[in-house]
């Protein structure tokens, strides 16, 4: 093709551009730190390169935390950094320019120092990303030469009430000896501070080959168990692909003990810490909405609370707090008409339900009469995450109601799928 002169005209999509200079992507590393924003210095960068109906095509962004490969590169996932390059923007419409944007997520070329809480990037060849609570991940316990057990004491609920056989080696690493050894036997434990002590071990341990083939199978079993949620739980593989699509890396989530809680946190994969608060093992019922409400005040993050309808009844006065104090929490309910977990356990145990069953108010009514910006979603899937990214995103307390019914997931004790080993002769009564 022919042109007069690169200072020709150029359509690209809805764009029309004065000339065909257009300027390439340079990775800066100039984010503010720690929030990894644009700064002043990022806006007169780009301004100083725009031109009139010119192109720029600025560096790649991550769209989440866990998607770094470089430091200092800037975000496009938290509200600073939105903010931040909305000032680059603008700036580049100043001098009348266009400005595109790359979207960046580097997946396992990431390292775990540019991972938040130095965790394993999302795509390592080493990542199961599922709870040991699903037979193909409990098959990689049980067939394991050692297992490295970093700052855990392997309590009941992670091990279906120690059902879990003592590992063949354990290595244990944590700030106490006591706490290392409360449950399995290690055969050497690590006292100290888990990234001192894991970079000292890393630094001690020769390369080795298999992670392509290791890679390969841990795809294949994420592939196997989410095909079998799929079939036997399509209602609640539907709510977590809602969470998925709509919440960024930089949510709070508060669970509260009922169905929904314990679904997303067992299968929603929280990249980072201080994401997840989840009282499991204790039965308090009705925390996650109070205790969500301290998280925003105290941390400029979204805030998403999940509960069913009988737990929030334990709370249900501090919807006035959230409407009186401006209180940026968004409350998931999903009503499904009582104690669904113990519904549950009645239902599989053979017996007939009793007060479970619960009269549960109009939520819509209720929290309007508080001033609370309330809405009633049908279904789990795509009307559901579209509310979910319009409420968080307004940063304004408000309701989003589902009423349905899940079953539990494998993580709750009534579905472990290892049976109870038989207690010894001399610990049964009459002997």
């Amino acid at each position: 093709m022919n042109f007069p002169s690169l200072f020709s005209p150029l359509q690209v999509g809805a764009y029309r551009l004065t000339h065909r200079v257009v300027m390439a992507p340079l990775t800066r590393m100039r984010a503010e730190r720690p929030s990894l924003a644009p700064r002043p210095l990022n806006s007169e960068y780009y301004g100083q390169r725009a031109t009139p109906g010119g192109l720029i095509i600025a560096e790649a962004s991550p769209v989440m935390a866990s998607g770094f490969g470089s430091p200092g590169v800037p975000g496009i996932y938290s509200e600073a950094q939105i903010k931040g390059w909305r000032s680059v923007v603008d700036a580049v419409h100043a001098k009348g320019g266009l400005i595109f944007l790359q979207l960046w997520h580097v997946g396992r070329v990431s390292h775990s120092s540019f991972q938040p809480g130095g965790v394993l990037p999302v795509a390592h060849p080493s990542w199961v990303g599922l709870p040991p609570h699903v037979p193909e991940v409990g098959e990689l316990w049980d067939e394991a030469d050692a297992i490295l057990a970093v700052g855990t004491d392997f309590d009941g609920m992670m091990t279906q009430n120690w059902r879990m056989p003592q590992p063949r080696g354990l290595i244990a690493v944590n700030v106490d000896a006591g706490d290392a050894a409360k449950n399995y036997r290690p055969d050497v434990s690590v006292i100290g501070d888990a990234r001192v002590a894991l970079e000292a071990l890393h630094a001690t341990l020769p390369a080795r080959g298999g992670l392509e083939r290791l890679r390969g199978r841990l795809q294949a079993l994420r592939s196997t168990v989410w095909a079998r949620l799929e079939h036997e739980d399509p209602d609640a593989v539907e709510l977590l692909g809602s969470l998925r699509e709509a919440l960024d890396a930089n949510t709070a989530v508060f669970a509260d003990m009922c169905i929904p809680g314990y679904w997303v946190a067992g299968f929603h994969g929280f990249r980072a810490p201080r994401r997840l608060a989840y009282p499991v093992g204790w039965g308090t019922l009705g925390f996650a909405f109070p205790a969500s409400l301290g998280a925003a005040l105290a941390e400029r993050r979204p805030v998403l609370c999940v509960c069913g309808d009988g737990g929030f009844l334990f709370a249900l006065g501090e919807l006035a707090t959230i409407a009186q104090e401006h209180i940026a929490v968004t409350v998931l309910l999903v009503d499904d008409g009582g104690y669904g977990m113990l519904r549950y356990d009645q239902e599989v145990s053979g017996a007939i339900a009793f007060g479970v069953d619960l009269t549960t108010p109009d939520w819509r009514e209720l929290a309007t009469a508080f001033g609370v910006r309330v809405e009633q979603v049908d279904g789990l899937g795509a009307p559901l995450a579209r509310a979910l990214g319009e409420h968080l995103a307004r940063a304004e307390p408000s309701m989003i109601v589902v009423h349905t019914r899940l079953r539990p997931p494998p993580t709750t004790s009534p579905r472990w799928y290892r049976a109870a080993a038989a207690r010894p002769a001399s610990e049964q009564c009459g002997s």
